[in-house]
């Protein structure tokens, strides 16, 4: 039996996007226009979670995934996929958290190889990238990147979370979050792809976790 490229399934919360993982880019990008075209009642208007499944989540796929939302009434709400295959890996002892006091602007990176602590704000079009956790207080706009070398335990934490994009490990969300105003905000890894939801909720499910960095 053949596999769709492209399967659209209803959720309370928009439309998921389930993508044939065997396909060429090219192919699934215009067999995924086609199938947005032909739906386009269904779609218009709509958030999308896109799942990717075994594929790879390359630069040129997150492109092509953006330009379409420009040709069409929809807005891309996650992207759940890899990185590349995960590889276990030795645990390595941890330096201290860094506490660190600046703003991120647009073009300007920071990597920890450790927790982080980032007093200021990462502005869209920044990068902060920690071994460890990634600490936020302030404002995250831009991309957050925790557990670098594999720790699918680390966290992103951001007074104000409206990231570009969040990753742990090697898992990656999109534009993940509720885009602000709700107050403190974790990501975190559960059953393989990161959710975002209030540190009062996470704390209340994880009685043994703090929003800080933890001990080396």
């Amino acid at each position: 039996m053949s596999v769709r490229p492209v399967t659209l399934k209803g959720t309370g919360q928009g439309i998921r996007v389930v993508l044939d993982p065997s396909m060429e880019e090219p192919l699934l990008l215009r067999a995924l226009e086609a199938t947005m075209q032909d739906a386009a009642r269904l779609v218009s208007g709509a958030a999308l979670t896109v799942e990717l499944q075994d594929r790879p989540l390359t630069p040129s796929l997150v492109q092509g995934l953006l330009d379409l939302t420009s040709r069409h009434d929809v807005r891309i709400r996650g992207i759940i996929g890899r990185e590349e295959p995960r590889r276990p890996r030795a645990p390595e002892p941890r330096p201290a958290p860094s506490l660190v006091r600046r703003t991120l602007r647009a073009g300007q990176s920071m990597d920890e190889p450790g927790d982080l602590l980032l007093l200021g704000d990462v502005n869209a079009g920044a990068e902060v990238r920690a071994v460890g956790n990634v600490i936020i207080l302030g404002a995250l706009r831009g991309v957050a990147h925790a557990g670098a070398q594999g720790d699918l335990e680390a966290v992103v934490y951001a007074q104000e979370f409206s990231p570009i994009q969040v990753r742990i490990a090697d898992l990656i969300a999109l534009n993940p979050g509720s885009k602000g105003g709700n107050g403190p905000e974790v990501a975190h890894t559960s059953a393989d792809r990161i959710v975002v939801e209030p540190l009062a909720h996470f704390l209340r499910k994880n009685p043994g976790a703090s929003a800080g960095p933890r001990p080396s």
